[in-house]
């Protein structure tokens, strides 16, 4: 029994065939592999909290976890920008020191790059800017796409890298200038900018701008323009381990009323909250500080039927 009066789940892996058996440390987190939950009948609320994020999602049968094959990414599709969301509301700006967010652009005479050229020059750079700083740094990078303005390239699309810094010290915008220059194979000027982040509000403000803005691929269905330049991932981390992460909370209850009120405050925060009670939802902002008030006060209370 556990803190709650409910029998602790025990797992049982099912080994499908062709598969070597697993080693003992292995066991706890293999998830390419099916698990069944003995004493389970799937019926399952699962409760994240963690930052200015709050996500609940329910299991309606047995879990039967296999990942599908990864596809080529093609476009910045809503899912994906979802799981930007996620990600940045999950920071605690607390602990992420100095953060700055930079902005380098692909110079015209260099031609339209294809998505091999961007990753190697945004590897390179970010390997170059670590040596400048003498640490390592964490981020999130995007790839945008724009219509330029002037030059060459005026009316066409060319790729913009965005990316925000946590715990960087002070690095001079003419160096970093030249470091971008280098990773792009170019010997004279080029178009960087640099703005420093002195709260979390702020740093929402540019993903939101910025990081996680739509660009005119997402909106277009052109074959030509989405398989040249569309293929490659649109965004991720640097140093993911060391990205400045709130406190995490997860549960596993049974649907019912710790889920039923969690819902409740969702909705008043966002009208279109789902109302299914099977159904999931995503919350941003001050209603997942007081999502985690409400699980405290549930775990304080000691209610019958708490899983996990």
């Amino acid at each position: 029994m556990d803190l709650f009066g409910a029998p602790p789940l025990q797992l049982e892996y099912v080994e499908p065939s062709g598969l070597k058996p697993l080693q003992p440390r292995n066991q706890h987190i293999d998830v390419s592999r099916p698990i069944a939950w003995l004493g389970d009948d799937g019926k399952n609320c699962f409760i994240e909290v963690q930052g200015s994020l709050a996500c609940v999602a329910f299991r309606r049968g047995p879990l039967a976890h296999k990942q599908p094959p990864r596809q080529e990414v093609r476009g910045f599709s809503a899912a994906s920008r979802l799981r930007l969301f996620k990600l940045t509301n999950r920071l605690d700006f607390s602990k992420a020191g100095r953060s700055t967010f930079l902005t380098s652009t692909w110079i015209d005479k260099l031609g339209r790059p294809g998505p091999a050229e961007i990753t190697r020059a945004r590897s390179a750079f970010q390997k170059s800017i670590e040596r400048m700083s003498g640490c390592q740094l964490p981020g999130i990078w995007r790839v945008e796409w724009e219509v330029r303005k002037s030059g060459r390239y005026t009316g066409k699309y060319m790729p913009h890298i965005h990316v925000i810094y946590f715990r960087i010290p002070f690095l001079p915008v003419k160096e970093v200038e030249k470091v971008w220059a280098r990773a792009i194979g170019w010997a004279r000027g080029v178009d960087l900018s640099m703005i420093e982040i002195t709260d979390m509000r702020k740093c929402l403000n540019y993903v939101s701008k910025y990081i996680a803005k739509l660009d005119v691929f997402s909106r277009l269905d052109i074959p030509s323009y989405l398989a040249t330049h569309q293929r490659g991932r649109k965004w991720g981390c640097y140093r993911k381990q060391r990205l400045p992460l709130a406190e995490r909370t997860w549960l596993r209850v049974a649907p019912g009323l710790l889920a039923d009120k969690i819902r409740e405050v969702a909705t008043a925060a966002y009208a279109k909250t789902p109302q299914d009670p099977q159904d999931g939802f995503v919350v941003f902002g001050a209603a997942a500080k007081e999502i985690l008030k409400i699980i405290k006060e549930w775990e304080l209370a000691n209610v019958p039927g708490l899983v996990e």
